[in-house]
């Protein structure tokens, strides 16, 4: 198999190039100038008081985003965060696989990174889960938190590391990425009881059934702790007030949407990733695949789909913005990585290997580049801008002009990386934020509408 993935290359360093470059050029944006604000005003310790505080409670997260806006403050650039997020990333999915992907250690890398490949174009907003600074610390860190304590779960030792991984990543999870959480405690919950159920008291002195206990309490406590926050009260007043009937009709029109309208394209992508899996299901020693476990696997992802917007939906009232889908994400991810295996096992016999693998290296390749470079020229073509606005801002600031609005010419379209634009309305939150980071005593606004 590895004269096979070797063919692979190509693709992944080609990914990793364009991801690397939008990453150097990605700058900060909308929320990230309110969290860089109250970081210079209260320190380290007061922010994420503040915000636990006054709305968001997501404390761990907001940690973890004051020691990326240091590193950033020290390097001069988020490329390193950016890498950082990617390897943390692809290691946990090679942790994750790593537990029943019997082949070689080469082979477990380039086949995780491609499974990372598949999130990031899988992912209903690129911009926001990877690129945007404070929510990646909470969708993709709590995603990377949620793949490490599965893999430490399903792990057939139980060492002092996994001990660390699940209650690290049961903290992280359980204090930055909600929806997610209810997932996981849910799922937790069900395992145990149906294991308890089957085999009675005597159960709970299995290894998974303890790291499944311990990762329960320690997501259970960190969720505690978050929603305890008088910020997640004050958060909560400004969602609509709706009735019971009205969520439930909310949540079943999200299924209907999600289904018909996002997923479609979504599945392609994912499967196109996973062909990985579709050669170790040809040539790797995989456990049997069966026709039984797929049906299974394939009720088990429509249900965690479900279950992933039931909070969303009850809770706002709406479907959500698309980074609260992330975990659909991943579960697509996971599934659609099943498939590929699956339908290797049953096709080994009727395809050529190399030639298959040949024909699948050039059109990923072709589609990582024809993707992946027009995104680096818009980010290019916008930090320069970006770049230009900023100075702008800072050298009328130092005219002091009062009583001023300064218009500001719309900045070119963003890619992958999420808009710092502001809006035309000088009141505007965005607005705000930037005029409060950068200390200006005059009001701007956005000219025009950003470019789509």
């Amino acid at each position: 198999m590895e004269k096979q993935i070797r063919l692979l290359l190509p693709a992944a360093v080609g990914f990793l190039i364009c991801f690397l470059l939008t990453a150097f050029y990605n700058r900060y944006a909308s929320d990230d100038f309110e969290f860089l604000y109250q970081l210079r005003q209260l320190g380290f310790s007061g922010s994420v008081g503040y915000f636990y505080d006054n709305w968001n409670t997501r404390w761990l997260a907001i940690g973890w985003m004051n020691v990326v806006f240091i590193s950033e403050e020290m390097i001069g650039n988020l490329i390193y965060y950016h890498a950082f997020s990617m390897l943390l990333l692809w290691f946990s999915f090679y942790r994750l696989i790593a537990q029943f992907l019997l082949t070689s250690v080469f082979v477990k890398v380039v086949t995780s990174l491609f499974m990372s490949m598949s999130f990031f174009y899988c992912c209903f907003s690129i911009s926001d889960v990877f690129f945007w600074v404070n929510t990646s610390t909470m969708y993709l860190y709590g995603t990377i938190a949620f793949i490490l304590a599965l893999g430490a779960v399903i792990s057939k030792r139980f060492t002092v590391f996994d001990v660390v991984v699940l209650i690290a990543s049961g903290f992280y999870l359980g204090a930055s990425y909600e929806p997610l959480v209810f997932t996981s405690m849910l799922a937790a919950v069900i395992y145990l009881w149906s294991q308890f159920r089957k085999q009675g008291p005597q159960v709970a002195a299995k290894p998974v059934v303890i790291k499944v206990i311990l990762v329960l309490s320690v997501l259970m406590i960190a969720f505690a702790i978050s929603y305890a926050g008088e910020g997640h009260t004050i958060r909560s007043s400004y969602l609509p007030q709706t009735t019971f009937t009205f969520k439930l009709w909310v949540w079943i029109k999200a299924i209907i949407k999600m289904i018909m309208m996002e997923l479609p394209s979504k599945f392609l992508m994912a499967l196109l990733f996973s062909f990985p899996f579709f050669l170790a299901g040809m040539i790797a020693p995989f456990k049997k695949l069966t026709f039984i476990m797929f049906k299974q696997i394939t009720i088990l992802f429509f249900v965690l789909m479900a279950i992933s917007l039931l909070p969303i939906s009850f809770l706002m009232s709406e479907m959500g913005p698309p980074r609260a889908w992330t975990q659909i994400s991943l579960y697509l991810v996971l599934f659609s990585c099943f498939l590929a295996a699956y339908a290797g096992s049953i096709l080994k016999t009727k395809y050529d290997v190399e030639k298959a693998t040949k024909l699948y290296a050039l059109i990923s390749l072709l589609y990582v580049i024809s993707t992946g470079v027009p995104e680096v020229l818009k980010s290019y073509y916008y930090a320069d801008e970006y770049k230009n606005r900023m100075e702008l801002l800072l050298k009328h600031d130092h005219n002091k002009k009062e009583d001023d609005i300064l218009v500001l010419k719309p900045l070119p379209e963003t890619g992958w990386i999420h808009s710092a634009e502001i809006s035309q309305e000088p009141g505007h939150f965005t607005n705000q934020h930037l005029k409060k980071y950068l200390r200006l005593d005059f009001e701007i606004r956005s000219e025009g509408k950003v470019e789509k």
